[in-house]
């Protein structure tokens, strides 16, 4: 519920914001200055606003932990979740997009080894470890993961504090 409200918040935003851009077009002189200043206090707001998510290719940590009962902090610097898939195609993280402090989507990907024409209809969980950087993502409060894999729509969870 809080992403939507964000999003309609952002939304809401950017339209008055525009409508005041449009205003301040059709006018000169001193109400030009009335409308900028009126939309001085909201420019920083909106600097977080449309292009401000970062995304970046996951780093795979090479770290033994066991299947989790959910997604969890291991320490500030990494993410333990579990992935299920085909034991010759797994699934993968390839991508992360850190959103805001609290919410990030991971891009899933089937990872069919070279050659191969078929993958076993087996399935198989295993945990996997990435790094994440304490400066993006608040490691202190609860985090929200979309975990997109075409064609699906996202999966979403969320991972308590550390």
């Amino acid at each position: 519920m809080e992403i939507l409200n964000s999003a309609k918040r952002d939304e809401h935003l950017t339209h008055a914001v525009r409508r005041n851009i449009a205003l301040m077009k059709r006018t000169s002189g001193r109400r030009r200055l009335a409308v900028l200043a009126v939309l001085a206090p909201i420019l920083p707001l909106l600097a977080g606003c449309g292009g401000s998510a970062h995304s970046s290719s996951i780093v795979i940590v090479k770290q033994r932990v066991p299947l989790l009962h959910g997604p969890q902090f291991l320490t500030p610097t990494r993410l333990a979740f579990n992935m299920a898939g085909s034991s010759g195609c797994p699934n993968v993280p390839t991508k992360m997009t850190v959103l805001s402090p609290h919410n990030v989507r991971i891009d899933i990907t089937e990872e069919v080894p070279q050659g191969s024409t078929a993958c076993p209809a087996d399935l198989m969980v295993s945990p996997v470890v990435i790094a994440i950087n304490p400066r993006q993502i608040d490691v202190h409060h609860t985090l929200t993961i979309h975990f997109y894999s075409p064609p699906n729509t996202p999966d979403v969870v969320t991972v308590p504090p550390l």
